[in-house]
């Protein structure tokens, strides 16, 4: 997929959703005015009913603002009408009226020491009288400790596509494809799992960030997800918080101990603005949490570069740095100091020595081999320092022949 295809397919899943939420869950004060409400940033139990009122700003400025109450929403019609700063008017949202909130459906998630993740996404009906329908797949493997992350999109129907991501420690490995041309190359990069731009784009987001804020839903009682403890309520269009000329059904289940969203199912039918005009049909929406604590594993892919070279540094080396497969560095040690510090090294982590070492007055060269891999090092002398070059490699998969 390319990333216009990947950008324009999260605008309309986001959209999608918007149905049901009037924003995306992971940025609800962007369409939500928490000031009246007393809730707080993560997810409660409430323990009386939640009447929760808040300003909603409508979505687009041509947007027609509802005069009359619309399925799902209560409007107060003694307030009078707000404006945004852009000068467009806002509604007065009554939100469910049961005792059960879900404010944040990521709660917990980081505390897991691994799981996995599913967001379905389905859609039937028309636009503008023609036949649309698609669906799309979001799964997730975590793992914290060792950290991998195995994120695969999958999109049929309306934009076909698919997407592959596989984070292990640094390493970060894509590969997209259109079905109405060839797959792109893998790409590696190397990330900062804690930096800023490890999770730049909207697709990379956990699925529960995807699930929308439910307020005001109904205490269906006691209940076990695969053997875990959970909270069961029930909930229509109104703890969507939605203005949209829909309905909607759902029941969600919480973990008791953590709050974590164990499953969720929405069923929204009718239309909406956000989906554009003479758009219509329904929506489905199934997340389902599991394999909580199970081991988890991660190879690079075959036709990828490999990443991140796990191979240490002496203590002298400064002025690093790195590519995937290649890491530069200079050190006060002489070149042939350097060479038996990594046949020492390499030796512990299954390398072997492949020949013998190819010298010269000003540096040595040496390659190690573990299955189809090749790993190299150059010390070379210059200015008064040894500078380093480590490479890794490995023979096609292809090739063989």
């Amino acid at each position: 997929m390319t990333h216009s295809t990947r950008v324009a397919a999260v605008v309309v899943v986001c959209a999608v959703i918007s149905v049901l939420t009037t924003g995306c869950s992971s940025s609800p004060s962007k369409s939500v005015d928490e000031s009246s409400s007393s809730a707080s940033d993560a997810p409660t139990r409430a323990t009386e009913p939640a009447e929760t009122e808040a300003a909603v700003t409508e979505p687009a400025a041509e947007t027609a603002v509802a005069t009359t109450p619309i399925s799902g929403a209560t409007v107060d019609e003694s307030v009078s009408p707000a404006t945004t700063e852009q000068g467009v008017p806002t509604s007065v949202v009554s939100f469910g009226p049961g005792t059960v909130d879900v404010l944040d459906p990521t709660i917990g998630l980081d505390s897991l020491p691994s799981y996995h993740a599913v967001l379905t996404l389905e859609f039937s009906g028309t636009r503008a009288g023609t036949p649309e329908t698609w669906r799309l797949v979001r799964d997730l493997v975590v793992s914290h400790e060792p950290r991998i992350r195995i994120l695969t999109t999958t999109q049929t129907g309306t934009a076909p596509s698919s997407r592959q991501r596989i984070e292990i420690g640094r390493s970060r490995y894509d590969r997209s494809q259109d079905i109405r041309s060839d797959s792109e190359p893998c790409a590696t990069s190397i990330i900062d799992p804690d930096g800023p731009d490890a999770g730049a784009f909207a697709d990379d987001a956990d699925p529960a960030a995807w699930l929308p804020v439910v307020r005001g839903a109904d205490d269906a009682g006691p209940d076990t997800v695969e053997g875990i403890p959970a909270a069961h309520a029930t909930f229509d269009q109104r703890a969507l918080g939605s203005l949209d000329p829909a309905t909607s059904v759902g029941e969600i289940w919480t973990a008791v101990d953590g709050g974590e969203v164990l499953r969720l199912h929405v069923e929204s039918v009718g239309a909406s603005a956000f989906l554009g005009h003479e758009t219509t049909g329904t929506l489905t929406l199934d997340y389902v949490l599991a394999e909580i604590g199970a081991p988890v594993t991660a190879e690079v892919p075959a036709d990828c570069v490999i990443g991140v070279i796990d191979a240490p540094l002496p203590d002298s080396a400064q002025d690093v740095t790195e590519r995937p497969g290649l890491v530069r560095f200079a050190t006060s040690l002489a070149p042939a100091d350097v060479i038996a510090f990594y046949e020492q090294q390499l030796a512990a982590a299954g390398w072997v020595i492949d020949g013998e070492p190819m010298s010269s007055e000003t540096g040595v060269v040496r390659t190690f081999l573990r299955g189809d891999e090749t790993f190299a090092v150059v010390a070379r002398t210059r200015e008064g320092q040894t500078r380093v070059t480590l490479t890794q490699d490995r023979e096609p998969a292809d090739s063989a022949g």
